[in-house]
């Protein structure tokens, strides 16, 4: 029994530590994140991660708990315990027959309530203060706040200093002269709100614009300390018993340092990178917008435009700028405005949401307008700030109602009807009549239906009058009369050719073959039928030319089949067919556009007298003739590739064409260098020593003779097809083989 009792206590007590412990976790794990955040150091986050998680430890003692804490806990927290529970604690040969009942009790109802109660700790402290770290180190890390203290740099690698080596063999065991200090300041530019940084390290990566100073110092006095950076040498300022160099970083590169001391021996230190980092144009995001966006005249026309901007270093401004365009053809008018966001860019920020409604009725757009509109921002970077702007939206205001002046050049008249939109009202109308079909009663319906199939006759009717048709297409409305003479000859049991033959053309009758004979008769023996228009066919109209006539006539149909089904009263199937006509005479109206060079071209005078001879004589062929020479790429890793094999081959000394040619070498290697740093940085090193005359091992010599080899190789070849196949493992393995060699 004591001992079931004594184990709850124990579980409890060590429930107690385990929370502790995971209290001091988080407040460290906050503190790790935020140090990392603002140090991008992990030596330094590990580090103050160890000592915080020590140093509570030690202030709250965790470990210190005892089974008497626990049993006073639980008596204050569980009043059932009848604050007796340090009876478990004791041994039974220690209590009496009372206690040892009182003992019993307690367990049984410890047993039963212990999960009603815990350890008294409390983690709304820690969890805040984790999450508030979270928060914290990126807000930090984006306004670049404690940019000075970067720790970063050359984690885990110790600072080289800078080593010198005799350009002349013949001294190398004379005392070299040695460095005492070597230091370059890195001043940011004004806009990035970077502070200088100073470092030894001589492999320097900075942003484009900064202005790097070198400082060096010797042990000894020593002649004169020379900076070589891309071939070009220049002479360090001695000032303060300091060796000092300044320059503006422009582009990515290598450089290196040369001195001569007093017994004027010259010496000549390893290649430092300089890498220029480049300062982007701002990041432009737009949501809330379509590219293309059209509205009818009676919409609500505002565009909700939203935009958020991005920069490395800080936004400086944000404009809209649109360009409405209204009219066509030669009068067509365009117009640019500046819009302004509806909240002014805060300068400087590296994030910026902005917000803006374009109401297209203040812009007092008309049917048929434009607007074409895109945002541009400019970012902190001087003296010529970056420039970025978003895709271009385009919002168009529907025009239904103009059309073009005329169809032929040369008409005069506007003869465009104004029956064009009344198509496009017609579809409107019959989908509000689908929409409402549930909600009216089906004799509405139907009458509607009937009504939209009428308008849609009358339509094609007026639209056959346009095209030439004086009659109506052999399509005539019957009188009520007259139908209903028809139905009641019907029913009296007429047969039905006779109801028919009206409408219909019965070829194979002999009515129909003499009646045709005399057509033919009256027009053999009419001698102006070739010349004359008979406007009553439809055929003889020449208002039109043929393809847009041809169009017409389709639409037209088109419509017929949208009637039908309109009387039918479905008008669901009779939408296919009116969408089909309004697309038709779309394209009439499109194809009715001229289109009018607004640069005339003038053709030379022609001499009459020679026009339509034949006669060549005097005209000549013109020809040109250019010889271009082919640009030798690397001439000087060329020639330094068969200099190199000389060397390797035979005691060879160099000259100093060789040396100036060993130099340019290296100038043209160094493009590749900037790119592939691992892979040509030796051979690069070994050239500038060449440059010098100091001949270096042949092993050296023969590795920097295949990386020129190689270099040469990227040149660009002429397209052909290869003659030789490669797998890809056997690509894979030439590639490895390069790589490592």
């Amino acid at each position: 029994m004591r001992e079931t009792g004594i184990n709850i206590i124990t579980q409890f007590r060590q429930r107690w530590i385990l929370y502790n412990l995971l209290r001091i976790f988080l407040i460290s794990a906050g503190i790790f994140i935020l140090v990392f955040f603002i140090s991008q150091s992990v030596l330094w986050s590990t580090g103050l991660f160890i000592i915080t998680g020590l140093g509570l430890i030690l202030f709250l003692k965790p470990f210190k708990i005892s089974e008497v804490s626990v049993s006073k806990h639980l008596d204050n927290s569980l009043s059932e315990l009848e604050h007796s529970s340090w009876l478990l604690l004791n041994s039974s040969h220690e209590t009496s027959g009372l206690a040892a009942l009182q003992r019993m009790k307690v367990n049984d109802t410890l047993q039963q309530n212990i999960g009603n109660t815990r350890p008294p700790i409390d983690f709304k402290f820690p969890i805040l203060f984790f999450f508030g770290c979270c928060l914290l180190g990126p807000i930090f890390q984006s306004f670049g706040l404690f940019s000075n203290f970067d720790t970063a740099k050359g984690e885990g690698n110790e600072i080289q200093k800078i080593s010198f080596a005799p350009i002349d063999s013949t001294i190398q065991k004379s005392r070299i002269p040695k460095i005492t200090k070597q230091e370059v300041l890195i001043d940011f530019p004004n806009y990035t709100g970077k502070a200088s940084v100073s470092t030894s390290d001589m492999n320097i990566k900075a942003v484009e614009g900064s202005v790097l100073t070198w400082k060096v110092s010797f042990d000894t006095i020593v002649e004169s300390v020379y900076f070589n950076q891309s071939g070009i040498i220049e002479k360090m300022e001695y000032k303060n018993g300091e060796y000092t160099k300044s320059e503006t970083l422009s582009s990515s590169g290598f450089y290196n340092f040369k001195f001569k001391d007093v017994n004027e021996n010259d010496y000549l230190s390893d290649l430092y990178g300089l890498e220029s980092i480049s300062d982007f144009a701002p990041e432009i995001s737009v949501s809330g917008v379509d590219e293309f966006q059209t509205f009818n005249y009676f919409d609500e026309k505002i565009i909700d435009l939203s935009a958020i901007i991005t920069d490395d270093f800080g936004v400086a401004d944000a404009i809209i700028l649109a360009t409405l365009s209204s009219g066509e053809g030669e009068s067509v008018q365009f117009r640019e405005q500046q819009l302004n966001f509806e909240t002014n860019v805060q300068r400087g920020s590296k994030r910026v949401s902005l917000k803006r409604k374009i109401n297209l009725d203040e812009l007092e757009m008309k049917p048929g307008d434009e607007l074409y509109f895109f945002i541009q921002s400019t970012d902190l970077k001087s003296p010529k700030p970056n420039i970025a702007r978003s895709e271009t939206y385009f919002a168009v205001v529907k025009d239904t109602s103009s059309f073009g002046a005329g169809v032929e050049g040369t008409l005069g008249a506007d003869l465009m009807p104004d029956y064009f939109r009344s198509q496009r009202q017609l579809i409107i109308d019959t989908e509000k009549l689908i929409l409402e079909k549930n909600k009216i009663t089906e004799k509405e319906f139907k009458s509607r239906s009937n009504e939209l199939g009428f308008d849609q006759k009358a339509l094609r009717l007026k639209y056959g009058q346009f095209m030439g048709d004086e009659d109506d297409s052999g399509i005539a409305i019957t009188d009520e009369d007259e139908l209903s003479s028809a139905l009641k000859n019907s029913e009296s049991g007429e047969s039905e050719k006779d109801l028919l033959k009206d409408y219909t053309h019965a070829h194979d009758s002999e009515e129909h073959q003499e009646s045709a004979g005399l057509e033919s008769e009256e027009d053999e023996e009419n001698p102006l039928h070739n010349y004359l228009h008979n406007h009553s066919d439809p055929e003889a109209s020449t208002l039109f030319e043929k393809s847009i006539k041809t169009k017409m006539k389709d639409a037209m149909a088109q419509m017929w089949d949208a009637e039908l089904y309109l009387r039918l009263y479905e008008p669901q199937n009779s939408l296919t067919y009116q969408y089909k006509a309004l697309e038709l005479l779309q394209e009439i109206k499109n194809s009715a556009r001229i289109y009018v060079h607004r640069i005339g071209f003038d053709p030379p005078p022609i001499k009459e007298d020679v026009r339509l001879t034949g006669k060549l004589e005097n005209i000549g062929n013109y020809t040109k003739q250019d010889e271009l020479e082919e640009e030798n790429k690397f001439a000087s890793i060329k020639s330094a590739i068969s200099i190199l094999e000389k060397i390797i081959n035979s005691e060879y000394k160099l000259t100093e064409a060789d040396k100036n040619l060993f130099e340019d070498a290296g100038n043209e290697l160094a493009e590749f260098a900037v790119r592939e740093p691992t892979k040509y940085i030796s051979a690069l090193e070994n050239l500038k020593w060449l440059s010098e005359g100091v001949v270096k091992s042949k092993s050296e010599l023969i590795s920097v003779q295949s990386r020129l080899i190689q270099s040469v190789n990227k040149e660009n070849r002429l397209p052909g097809n290869s003659l030789n196949y490669r797998s890809e493992l056997d690509e894979l393995f030439l590639k490895e083989l390069s790589t490592n060699d």
